[in-house]
């Protein structure tokens, strides 16, 4: 049987795509095809960034439904601060959100720091940092999210802060054997299309600007439509996006494309056809950038530096072992635990 597949041809200017058809079993894991250099091109831009501190406000829509049915959206204020060092494996996350509840809304704060020694995590109440063995990871509350992967995960990969390279291992999401399309659709704007799952289930499709060196600009994620009775999903029958990611880039210092806008979109089972309401959150994000590949002061990454200059602090520190030592401390002469 003859499978009709894209194929692609390098040139200097780009990629030229055109139809053609190759048997079943066509290996695009092959480094010289056109689909290999693609990806590959892909997962070297994700590795661009290495050390960064940006700043990021906007807003987060959510309708999360009562008893199966759609409720008024709601939108309430997000600020965020990050930095990243990559190479010392030093990250910073800063944010400060807040929650609508029917009857009240309420203002929340979390910060968290991972070095290769230790993490620290702002706790309850808001004057208390706590150290924990390294390793530890964020409050999902945080909201942390990899710079590296934003326009290449989806909203519950992205929130869970996972890396990149993950997704190109050869088992992984984006991986070449996954790729099942891949279209010039403008002279610098490519669609590449992954399939993937247990039972191929879901597909993901990204939009790349080459011309700004193969960022990401939109990610569209949809599942298989399971319905009837029993429940299964349907051959050749896909839903409506569930995940939705749309970015924006311009130059940043140096030069470098950084990311300007962000809106990540998640309605939830878009795939369950006799589900009544789809609960929906969407952050919409605008990035400030304060540095993009320059040293960054150990300072950022420590507990006097979590600390504002008319903030005191309780640190609880459990790596000590026995019994946490605390120790409160004014946090313009915060001392290292």
């Amino acid at each position: 049987m003859q499978t009709a597949v894209l194929v692609a041809v390098w040139t200097a200017a780009g990629l030229a795509v055109g139809a053609s058809a190759a048997p079943d079993g066509v290996d695009r894991a092959d480094n010289r095809t056109p689909v290999a250099e693609a990806v590959r091109s892909i997962e070297q831009r994700s590795r661009f960034f290495q050390t960064g501190i940006f700043r990021a406000r906007g807003r987060i829509v959510e309708d999360l439904g009562l008893d199966g049915k759609s409720v008024e959206e709601h939108e309430t204020p997000v600020s965020i601060y990050a930095a990243f060092d990559w190479p010392g494996q030093r990250f910073r996350f800063d944010t400060k959100r807040s929650y609508w509840l029917p009857d009240r809304t309420y203002e929340a704060e979390f910060q968290f720091v991972s070095t290769q020694d230790r993490v620290i995590k702002r706790g309850r109440p808001k004057n208390t940092l706590i150290v924990y063995p390294a390793g530890e990871p964020p409050d999902r509350r945080t909201g942390m999210f990899n710079i590296r992967s934003l326009g290449l995960a989806n909203c519950a990969e992205l929130m869970a802060a996972t890396e990149p390279q993950r997704f190109f291992n050869s088992d992984g999401i984006l991986s070449t054997k996954n790729v099942i399309e891949l279209e010039q659709v403008e002279p610098t704007l490519v669609k590449i299309t992954w399939q993937f799952g247990p039972d191929n289930e879901a597909r993901r499709t990204i939009w790349f600007d080459t011309g700004k060196g193969w960022v990401p600009i939109r990610l569209e994620e949809r599942y298989l439509v399971i319905e009837g009775d029993p429940p299964r999903a349907v051959p050749g029958k896909w839903s409506e996006p569930e995940h939705v990611c749309q970015v924006t880039w311009a130059r940043g210092s140096g030069g470098a494309w950084v990311p300007r806008t962000a809106v990540l979109t998640h309605r939830a089972g878009m795939f369950l056809a006799d589900v009544p309401h789809h609960d929906l959150r969407r952050w919409e994000l605008e990035f400030e950038w304060e540095s993009v590949n320059k040293p960054i002061d150990d300072t950022v990454f420590s507990i006097e530096g979590m600390d504002g200059p008319d903030r005191t602090s309780i640190v609880v520190d459990k790596t000590l072992g026995g019994r946490p030592t605390i120790t409160q401390f004014p946090g313009k002469k915060a001392e290292e635990v």
